[in-house]
C-alpha cells in the first residue's frame, strides 16, 4: 500500500514527542505524552508524519498567525493571508509540502483557508470521526458543531484518505440516539426567520 504523505496541524492532534501547543505562547513548552488516537489511524494506514503546521492562538481566529509559529502567508500571493485558523495546513498542502493535512472546523477552521487557497477542505460526519481526545478540549456547549477534516488538493486524494484511514473509536460502536430534548434546541425557528412558507413548500415536494 502506498505510505500517505501526512502533516497533522498543531491545534488538536497528540503526537508522541511533538510539540501540541495549541498555537499558544503559554503552552509554548508542551509536548505530547502519548499518540492520540488520529496520529494512530495514519499509523495504522501507512502514513508518513511530516511535521505540525501553523496556526491562531487556540485556533480562535480566523487567520492562521501566532506567537509560536509566526505569520502564515498565501503561496497564491505573499502579500495575503491563507485564513484559518487552519492556515498553516492549508499552505502546507498547496505549496506541496504535504499531500493532505487533518484538522477540525467549528466556525469556518478548514473551510475558510480551503477558499483562501482553492484547495478541498472536507467536514467529516462525527459519527466516522469522532471527537475525542483533541486539544485543547473543545465545550461540551460546543462540541456537536466540531466536526474533522482532511485538507488536499483534490478529491481523489481525500477518497484515498477516507478509504485508507479509520477513526479507532468508531469500530463496533453504536452512537445513542441524541435525546429529543438536543435535538429541539438545535432547530432553527423558521418562523422568526420568515421562512415558514419555504419550509412548508420544501416539505410538500418531499
Amino acid at each position: 500500500r502506498a505510505a500517505l504523505a501526512e502533516a497533522i496541524r498543531i491545534l488538536e492532534w497528540e503526537a508522541k514527542g511533538m510539540p501540541t501547543t495549541g498555537g499558544s505562547w503559554r503552552l509554548r513548552d508542551r509536548v505530547s505524552t502519548h499518540d492520540g488516537p488520529v496520529r494512530r489511524a495514519f499509523d495504522a494506514a501507512g502514513a508518513v508524519l511530516l511535521g505540525k503546521t501553523n496556526l491562531s492562538d487556540l485556533g480562535l481566529v480566523p487567520d492562521a498567525g501566532s506567537w509560536v509559529g509566526g505569520e502564515t502567508r498565501n503561496p497564491h500571493d505573499l502579500t495575503r493571508t491563507t485564513g484559518g485558523s487552519s492556515g498553516g495546513a492549508a499552505a502546507a498542502v498547496l505549496d506541496g509540502m504535504s499531500a493532505i493535512d487533518w484538522g477540525t472546523d467549528i466556525g469556518g477552521s478548514i473551510r475558510i483557508p480551503a477558499a483562501h487557497t482553492g484547495i478541498v477542505g472536507v467536514r467529516l460526519s462525527s459519527e466516522a470521526w469522532p471527537i475525542e481526545e483533541i486539544f485543547p478540549d473543545v465545550p461540551a456547549e460546543l462540541s456537536w458543531m466540531c466536526a474533522q477534516c482532511p485538507l488536499a488538493r483534490g478529491r481523489k486524494r481525500v477518497r484515498t484518505l477516507e478509504r485508507e484511514a479509520h477513526a479507532p473509536q468508531t469500530r463496533g460502536r453504536v452512537e445513542a440516539e441524541a435525546p429529543p430534548a438536543a435535538l429541539a434546541a438545535r432547530r432553527p425557528d423558521h418562523r422568526a426567520l420568515g421562512q415558514e412558507r419555504t419550509v412548508a413548500s420544501a416539505t410538500e415536494r418531499r
